[in-house]
């Protein structure tokens, strides 16, 4: 099963134990309805991208803090969405908070995003 991708709207019972888990890790209530369950990192962003695209008409731009997934940006390209970003190795802990309000103070970020995949810098985000 794990080769067959699945609906793009998910499975209802992996939607609900979804917003459980967030609940339960992050304290955040979630609809069931608003978590899509994906098969792979590739359709997840995909379908991100598309959705948080669409929301607002007035917003066609996504974020990305880098050091990121290149064929992320070509993803946003075959949408036609605008692309902005930013190399987080200089922008960590107070730092980030300030260059992410520099950004999201346009209005115009439909949805901004941290993709990690091999971190050739070898640091995380921290909690702060």
């Amino acid at each position: 099963m794990a080769a067959i991708y699945p609906n793009i709207n998910g499975i209802p019972q992996l939607k609900t134990e979804t917003a459980r888990f967030v609940k339960a890790f992050m304290d955040i209530e979630v609809s069931p309805e608003s978590c899509v369950p994906v098969t792979g990192s590739m359709q997840s962003t995909y379908a991100s991208f598309l959705t948080s695209g669409q929301c607002y008409p007035d917003k066609q731009t996504i974020l990305f803090i880098d050091l990121g997934l290149p064929v992320q940006k070509q993803q946003i390209t075959v949408m036609g969405y605008a692309c902005k970003s930013f190399d987080v190795y200089a922008y960590r802990g107070g730092k980030l908070r300030a260059k992410l309000e520099s950004y999201l103070q346009s209005g115009q970020i439909a949805a901004l995003t941290y993709s990690n995949p091999n971190n050739p810098g070898w640091f995380c985000l921290q909690e702060e």
